[in-house]
């Protein structure tokens, strides 16, 4: 009766899951919800280095998305501006 059991720390998966939610709100919504997010996760020690990858990944999204949209529609409301 005698069993050894292996005192392996458990391994945290809630960082990794928050990381995942943050890349798809910021690629949902780069702007708003993706930087605030990510402003968010740079304030919690644990999640500094996803903030980072969030937020670089918000703003180059958005980029992206802010050209594409600015080439595809260059003037869409003619006559206003």
């Amino acid at each position: 009766m005698n069993q050894t059991i292996d005192a392996k720390p458990a391994e945290n998966k809630k960082p990794k899951k928050w990381l995942w939610a943050g890349i798809v709100i910021a690629l949902l919504n780069p702007i708003f919800s993706g930087l605030i997010l990510g402003s968010l996760y740079l304030t919690e020690p644990d999640l500094k280095k996803y903030g980072k990858i969030i937020l670089a990944l918000a703003v180059v999204w958005g980029a992206i998305v802010f050209l594409s949209l600015n080439k595809l529609y260059p003037n869409p409301l003619p006559g206003v501006i």
